[in-house]
């Protein structure tokens, strides 16, 4: 038998060090392993097999199996992309970058520490350069995978589609004060649809507070609903809020 010390369990809650000096006798067979301790008989034991340490699974992996990739964006709803986008690159560790310009490597600078910092922060641009564009459509992608840095990319887009953004939340915010609700459909359904025009407003960052909201919902009720409207302005009189 071999030197070394041997870990084996009995079954039982115990485990024991199997060492050549309280070993007599050792025997492997197909069932098992039985181990004769001084004169004591011999008893069945199981070798303890090594459990291999768990690997961690690259963040980057983690992120995008996790269903954090945003879809491919194409030049509408630039907002919610954009917010899509800060977390996934937020998760991996990257969303500096799209703030930070290109640090400056002069000509005399010979210092290999500083030459390390430059490729390692150009490496990790690139990197987050690199998932923005595989974010965009393939028509996108043509129009900008020439940008040098992930911060040129960023400031371009947002050029280009807050713009865009500004028209769309002046056509939600017309939806939303023309909303009128009409007795041929179902309530809720109309209910929701306000709720949906009034978070499009929202996400724009132009936050419509609960008491319009509820003043909005209860004037543009439908006819039907006429008495119930009367009611709830009339309560409103009676109990005014407090602000």
């Amino acid at each position: 038998m071999a030197s070394e010390d041997l870990n084996v369990s009995t079954g039982a809650d115990v485990c024991v060090v199997v060492t050549e000096a309280n070993v007599a006798e050792t025997t492997i067979n197909g069932t098992g392993t039985e181990i004769q301790f001084c004169t004591l008989p011999p008893v069945k034991v199981a070798v303890l097999e090594p459990i291999p340490a768990a690997v961690p699974e690259p963040m980057t992996t983690c992120a995008i199996s996790a269903g954090w990739m945003p879809e491919k964006f194409d030049g509408n709803g630039f907002k919610a992309w954009q917010q899509k986008m800060c977390i996934l690159l937020t998760m991996l560790n990257l969303n500096k970058y799209v703030k930070e310009d290109a640090p400056v490597l002069s000509p005399e600078n010979k210092d290999p520490l500083y030459l390390a910092s430059v490729n390692t922060w150009s490496h990790a641009d690139f990197l987050c350069k690199s998932y923005i564009l595989s974010c965009l459509t393939d028509p996108l992608y043509v129009v900008y995978n020439k940008v040098k840095t992930s911060k040129d990319l960023w400031d371009a887009l947002e050029k280009k589609y807050k713009v865009s953004d500004a028209g769309l939340l002046k056509y939600a915010m017309a939806n939303f004060f023309d909303f009128k609700m009409v007795d041929s459909k179902p309530i809720m359904e109309q209910v929701e649809a306000l709720q949906f025009l009034k978070n499009e407003i929202d996400s724009a960052g132009m936050l419509i507070s609960e008491s319009l909201m509820v003043n909005h919902l209860i004037e543009n009720l439908p006819t039907s609903w006429l008495d119930f409207k009367n009611y709830l302005f009339h309560k409103k009189m009676l109990f005014p809020s407090k602000t």
